[in-house]
């Protein structure tokens, strides 16, 4: 009964901030691309206008993954205020998101504020409509996070970093490696831990698409609302169920990355203090093998001008 209670409350806060959205839509200035209408005040016409432009250039590759256009008009909202994006976004996101998909509502907020979000912006959007297109073609059916946010940067062009392997080789070092599985509960992490799972999500995407292929990934996400479980899918596209795809992934992570944990900035620093400390040390001994070697032909030199 408590489950279901929670469930309504839910239900009725998502109505009423879109409900509300609706609302300030007629106050808002609006552009058009196929079935994505863009929100935004008049400040950010430029923003925008240039967001539809390029969304126009990579939202195909998107929809063609799924199999097909998107049918519904998906509303996508921009704000540079953190009081207008949490409004919308709900208190349940956490403080360092950027932007939040509600898929049962086709509805996309980006908070894009710093120059550094701006420059990121397409990005950025394009990950909630992997979010939104993913969601209306799994249906009612659940993926776990890592696999959603995975795909989200996957598709959304999002580069699996060279910072981002030193961090999963840091992690490996540390023993902080999250289990896949726990990454279900990623709106709770701090940003530290945030950063270490979305690594993990497309590390083990990568994985999934270098050991069985980018084709056998498209057809996995597509197939999976024909099996009865996602475990299914996996034991057909992978060769075992999900455990056994995470036993596997985490077996190519120690072998590829934990090597790395030497790059890390504050590891380098110890390496240079080491290294330092090493030349010193070999400085000091060959000063006093100089010095030695000075007061043995100073013995000589003397112990000849006394025999003279």
């Amino acid at each position: 009964m408590l489950k279901v209670f929670k469930i309504l409350i839910f239900a009725a806060f998502i109505i009423v901030i879109f409900c509300s959205l609706t609302l300030k839509a007629s106050a808002l200035n609006k552009i058009v691309y196929q079935r994505y209408h863009i929100l935004y005040e008049e400040g950010d016409s430029l923003l925008a206008a240039k967001l539809a432009e390029r969304l126009e250039e990579k939202i195909d590759r998107i929809e063609n993954f799924f199999g097909g256009k998107q049918r519904s008009i998906v509303t996508i909202y921009i704000t540079d205020s953190d009081e207008e994006y949490f409004k919308y976004a709900s208190r349940a996101v956490p403080e360092w998101s950027q932007a939040v998909a509600f898929p049962k509502e086709n509805l996309v907020v980006l908070k894009l504020k710093s120059a550094e979000e701006i420059k990121n912006s397409l990005k950025i959007l394009l990950h909630e409509l992997v979010h939104i297109n993913l969601a209306n073609h799994l249906l009612s059916r659940r993926i776990p996070v890592w696999l959603n946010e995975g795909l989200a940067q996957y598709l959304s062009g999002e580069d699996f970093s060279f910072n981002d392997k030193v961090i999963l080789s840091n992690a490996l070092l540390t023993k902080k490696i999250i289990k896949l599985q726990d990454i279900d509960s990623l709106t709770k992490f701090n940003k530290a831990k945030a950063h270490l799972a979305y690594a993990q999500s497309i590390s083990a995407v990568e994985y999934f698409i270098r050991e069985h292929g980018a084709a056998e990934f498209q057809s996995l996400i597509q197939d999976i609302p024909k099996y009865r479980s996602i475990d299914a899918a996996f034991k057909n596209f992978a060769g075992g169920d999900l455990l056994d795809f995470e036993l596997n992934w985490y077996a190519d992570l120690r072998e590829r990355y934990r090597w790395m944990a030497v790059l890390n900035f504050d590891n380098l620093i110890w390496v240079f203090m080491g290294f330092l400390a090493l030349l010193a040390i070999a400085a000091v001994k060959y000063r006093n093998k100089k010095k030695l070697r000075d007061w043995e032909e100073n013995e000589e030199f003397d112990s000849w001008e006394l025999d003279s």
